[in-house]
């Protein structure tokens, strides 16, 4: 009886029809087949992405390859800096420059994680703003960001 429950179930209501163990095992081969394909083209795309700096797949969704570059290389550049520009925003003469340098890059940080967030559907005015935040202090000290 439950046996047949289950199949009646399974087989009449729409709802559980997407659920179906076809849906699934036919899903299962969808996936492992698209993954082929990755897998062929993933030396050529290492070499690519040597040569060039970024492959055509990188391009379907350059928005946010270019938030996850950013954002890494940012993190990296704070952990690994050796300077800290003069001017940092501050105009008193006896400022902590590396304190308030590690801030900025702190916001660019948090700004920059946002606006990957935000292409990742996410639609959020705060962080929004914080995006918007740090493209104005990444503009500002595009040409400090050396080490």
């Amino acid at each position: 009886m439950i046996d047949n429950l289950f199949f009646y179930r399974w087989y009449y209501e729409p709802k559980n029809y997407l659920k179906s163990p076809f849906v699934y095992i036919w899903r299962t081969i969808e996936n492992f087949c698209a993954n082929i394909k990755e897998i062929i083209f993933w030396p050529k795309n290492i070499i690519i992405r040597g040569l060039y700096g970024y492959t055509e797949t990188d391009t379907y969704n350059f928005d946010t390859y270019l938030a996850t570059i950013i954002v890494g290389g940012l993190k990296t550049f704070k952990k690994n800096k050796h300077a800290y520009p003069c001017n940092c925003g501050v105009s008193n003469s006896n400022c902590n420059c590396s304190q308030t340098w590690d801030s900025i890059l702190d916001k660019m940080i948090d700004g920059f994680q946002a606006g990957k967030e935000l292409t990742e559907g996410s639609e959020n005015p705060i962080k929004r703003k914080k995006f918007h935040y740090a493209m104005n202090l990444f503009h500002k000290y595009y040409f400090a960001l050396w080490s």
